[in-house]
């Protein structure tokens, strides 16, 4: 008997883009997106409104009806990245010219997919990172299904009696949560020696 991870999906991506990111991979990585499920979403902010009309317009020649899929926003780069965080989507794409700019400002996200050359579909074919990514937010408390997911860890831990500061904290935590005993039991230790 072995657990399993969390139920995934509907699968999610979130695209930051500047006003250089080319525009047939941004309508392309939205409409790989979109083909997922109808409950698929994508999130495209960007800098340039410009980018923006040219990326509907894109979506439009493929006549894709993905209107209920995809949000979009034109912000600047800082407040894409906020956007981005709150989401906490499955798969964010940095397609701007200096990824590692906005990659230390990443709170929250299954995996990034760092610069114009790397669309989200590396991730599910090559690149490596696990197919079975954190979903609707998740990805601000787990992370995507690993060999780790599968193990039991037991935690160990040895106290000497030495530090009897280390008591004296556990104490006045407890004494804070109102756990008399807890509070007891951590007391005792230092008066005994």
């Amino acid at each position: 008997m072995v657990g399993i991870d969390a139920l995934a999906g509907p699968s999610e991506v979130a695209i930051i883009a500047d006003k250089k990111a080319p525009t047939d991979y941004i309508a392309a990585d939205i409409l790989a997106q979109a083909e997922h499920d109808p409950n698929a979403r994508a999130y495209f902010f960007c800098e340039s409104k410009k980018k923006i009309d040219e990326v509907i317009k894109k979506i439009r020649a493929e006549k894709a009806d993905i209107s209920k899929q995809v949000e979009i926003k034109h912000c600047s780069l800082k407040e894409a990245v906020k956007n981005a965080n709150a989401i906490a989507p499955e798969h964010l794409e940095l397609l701007v010219e200096k990824p590692s700019e906005l990659i230390a400002l990443i709170q929250n996200a299954g995996a990034i997919f760092a610069g114009y050359q790397s669309p989200t579909s590396s991730g599910d074919y090559w690149a490596g990172p696990s197919h079975t990514l954190p979903t609707g937010s998740s990805a601000k408390f787990s992370s995507g299904l690993s060999v780790m997911t599968f193990l039991k860890r037991t935690s160990f831990i040895e106290m000497d009696g030495k530090n009897k500061k280390a008591y004296r904290e556990i104490a006045a935590f407890a004494q804070s949560e109102g756990l008399a005993w807890h509070k007891k039991s951590a007391q005792i230790r230092i008066s005994k020696d």
